[in-house]
């Protein structure tokens, strides 16, 4: 009996180097407020690609998933991969964030799924425990779980009822604290890593990448990035199967450009970790490209000489670089019988170059006109090319009808309610057209008024920036999108606003389902289609380029409809969850503030905003004036002055505090009444954000900073007024 006993008790200890089944929960934190993390490993011996898996949350008892994530990327062995609630704030290191999985309480279940089968269970699917499951003093609420660390697979059936692993498996700690970012594992298989060599036969386009050799090797894996970091990689070089060889010729580079590489082993036991990192810097000097600064503008009719530059990369010292700017669509008579010009670019020059031309009034009322340039015939300088925008579309804007008489009753003492009222006298009673019928609809006009300019059989969809077919709607390649959720007063579709083209915009079908009824703010994870967006269950973030467009439309639509004629009284408030009841109010009222400062109006939504003008005979007025949002809701402008005595000199304080998490404030001072900027911007040198773009009167001042959604780093903040610039820097540590 005592042997048997014995032998019962050897099976159950794990045997060491043995790898895990699969991928699995690793660790678990359910902290205050936002504070949740998921941690994922693999002990597997190999590298896995994650595509094929999905985390899925069952919320209050749940049989079947409240939200689904699919996972993307590859995990290598021996390594796990962190996932965060975007608001959640307790660990650095590197994570993936995500609002709809990663928002779980004690009580829900969280489930790992490969190609439609579970991997590993935390909790009961389908049981709703209370608060929490619990086993003895370990609970699933307001504290972090760990994996201990002889398990070497998940659990793949629920319970019906309990968690009876929750015992024998989990380790737990405190709330708010953890220790992601890595995981013990008994049976992890660990293969020592092969160690990468000096780069070989370096040319402009190519290198060698050697490393040693590992005995029992099967095949070997390299990647390749421009960054040190590898956050991203070069196309076709992440785990790059190299074969079972100990060098591999790397092609297809651009010259004079730094590039990192890294290798790892593969053997029977399973796949290292990575080798150190090799730094090589293809030779040569890197192509000259000459691109436009902008891709589109929007110029007047009787606006006179216009100009816009063209910019050169990687100038060469020896040679100048020569091109023509050619108009390749239009009415060259439309710009005083433009004629292809020439432009050089002197050796070692990387001052820009200009195209110029003249556009004249003709005294009669129009339809837009459209041209558009190429850089051609590019010569010289490193082999010379163009660059990523080497065209320009120009939309001509006929000025007869003057905007100056449309707002002819607002002065520029006005603000809050009484620049509301006089914006709102300006844009109230405007033709409706319905939703969908067989005369003009909304359809037929977002059709004109979201068109590309370079393919006009396309339309542009909001948030993806998409191009599809105009007539895509009908095979459900795009629908309409209401900025201003139609939930939010459930106005529907109604003719009025359910059918305002300030408010509709071309979408994704799959974009538009995801960003339903949200409020606009902050964070969370990126959209699969509309990759350049975040969200998470209670807001939506647009892509930078598109960030000034939305709330300028919410603007319109809270200066539109205030109630009158039988109307809605919408309003935009500074709440996200703003309508849980359909309630008229659409958030975050200081985010969309603050992006209409960051991006303002584009040439492609001016151009909008003349078509929807030509067809309703009203205008969104924070597109002719966006600094007028500030002043109608200035109660939630950041910044606010504080002196008004005349200061004697300009003056740009240090930010307070410093460093920083995550809103800092920066004093400055003007002696005079000017426009004012305040920017913020990344150690690299691009922009942030732009706090203050405004003509102040003189006194001193303080805005917020609010890096929130940032990174912690060095970031630079700069004033311009006048003659006087000046920059200090400020450190933000999360």
């Amino acid at each position: 009996m005592i042997k048997k006993l014995l032998f019962l008790l050897i099976l159950s200890i794990p045997v060491l180097g043995q790898a895990a089944k699969d991928l699995f929960i690793s660790e678990y934190v359910e902290g205050s407020s936002y504070n949740k993390y998921i941690e994922i490993y693999n002990g597997t011996g190999n590298t896995v690609d994650l595509s094929a898996y999905e985390l899925q949350i069952f919320s209050n008892g749940s049989a079947t998933p409240s939200k689904t994530f699919t996972l993307t990327g590859t995990l290598h062995n021996n390594s796990v991969i962190v996932y965060q609630h975007p608001s959640a704030n307790i660990y650095s290191g590197a994570t993936t964030s995500n609002g709809d999985v990663i928002n779980f309480n004690g009580d829900d279940a969280v489930a790992l799924v490969k190609s439609g089968s579970y991997v590993d269970i935390f909790g009961s699917i389908g049981e709703d425990p209370g608060s929490n499951w619990s086993s003895g003093s370990i609970v699933t609420k307001d504290k972090t779980l760990k994996r201990k660390s002889n398990i070497s697979e998940g659990v793949t059936n629920s319970s019906t009822t309990g968690f009876p692993t929750l015992g024998t498996e989990w380790e737990m700690i405190d709330k708010d604290t953890h220790d992601l970012g890595t995981h013990q594992f008994d049976g992890a298989v660990t293969v020592t890593p092969p160690t990468a060599g000096s780069a070989t036969n370096v040319t402009e386009t190519a290198f060698t990448a050697n490393w040693n050799s590992i005995s029992g090797a099967t095949g070997y894996f390299i990647d390749i990035s421009e960054v040190s970091d590898f956050s991203s990689f070069v196309t076709g070089f992440e785990n790059k199967d190299a074969g079972n060889v100990t060098s591999f010729n790397v092609t297809g580079l651009n010259p004079g450009v730094t590039y990192y590489y890294r290798a790892r082993v593969q053997t029977t036991s399973g796949t290292s970790g990575n080798s150190n990192t090799i730094t090589v810097t293809t030779s040569g000097n890197p192509t000259t490209t000459l691109s436009f600064i902008k891709r589109n503008a929007l110029v007047l009719e009787g606006e006179g000489e216009v100009t816009f530059e063209i910019k050169i990369n990687f100038p060469s010292s020896a040679k100048s670089t020569n091109a023509e700017l050619v108009l390749v669509k239009g009415n060259a008579a439309s710009i005083s019988n433009y004629t292809t010009k020439s432009i050089e670019f002197a050796a070692g020059s990387d001052v820009a170059q200009n195209l110029t031309f003249t556009t004249t009034n003709d005294e009669n009322p129009e339809d837009l006109e459209y041209l558009s340039f190429e850089v051609r015939n590019i010569s010289g300088g490193n082999s010379a090319k163009a660059g990523d925008v080497s065209r320009l579309d120009i939309t001509i804007v006929d000025d007869d009808q003057d905007k100056n008489s449309i707002y002819s009753s607002i002065t520029s003492s006005m603000k809050d309610d009484e620049l509301k009222t006089q914006l709102y006298n300006t844009v109230k009673g405007h033709t409706e057209f319905p939703y969908t019928s067989s005369s003009t609809d909304t359809w037929d006009i977002l059709k004109e008024s979201d068109q590309d300019q370079t393919d006009t059989t396309k339309v542009h969809l909001i948030y993806s920036g998409l191009l599809v077919e105009k007539d895509g709607h009908s095979a459900n390649q795009w629908n309409r999108e209401h900025v201003w959720a139609k939930s939010h007063g459930d106005f529907g579709t109604t003719e009025g606003e359910g059918t305002d083209l300030h408010n509709l915009r071309p979408a994704h079908p799959s974009v538009n389902s995801s960003k339903s009824n949200l409020d606009f703010d902050w964070g969370g994870s990126s959209h699969s289609i509309a990759t350049e967006c975040k969200y998470d269950s209670d807001s939506w973030e647009p892509g930078d380029e598109m960030k000034g467009d939305v709330a300028r439309m919410i603007f319109y639509m809270a200066t539109r409809y205030e109630g009158e004629n039988g109307d809605l009284d919408l309003e935009a408030t500074d709440n996200i969850f703003s309508s849980p009841n359909k309630e008229p109010l659409h958030g975050k009222l200081t985010t969309l503030l603050e992006w209409n400062r960051q991006d303002p109006p584009s040439a492609f939504e001016m151009r909008r905003n003349e078509i929807v003008y030509k067809y309703q005979g009203n205008r969104n007025p924070y597109i002719d004036n966006y600094l007028w949002a500030d002043k109608v809701w200035s109660d939630y402008v950041s910044i606010k002055e504080v002196e008004e005595n005349i200061p004697q000199d300009y003056f740009l304080g240090d930010n307070y505090p410093n460093p920083f998490n995550p809103t800092s404030r920066i004093e400055f001072a003007i002696p005079q009444k000017e426009r004012v900027k305040v920017s913020v911007y990344n150690i690299l040198g691009e922009l942030v954000k732009t706090l203050v773009d405004d003509e102040l009167d003189s006194g001193t001042y303080v805005v917020d900073f609010n890096a929130g959604n940032l990174s912690s780093g060095v970031y630079i903040y700069n004033i311009q007024a006048g003659s006087f610039n000046m920059s200090k820097k400020m450190l933000c540590i999360k």
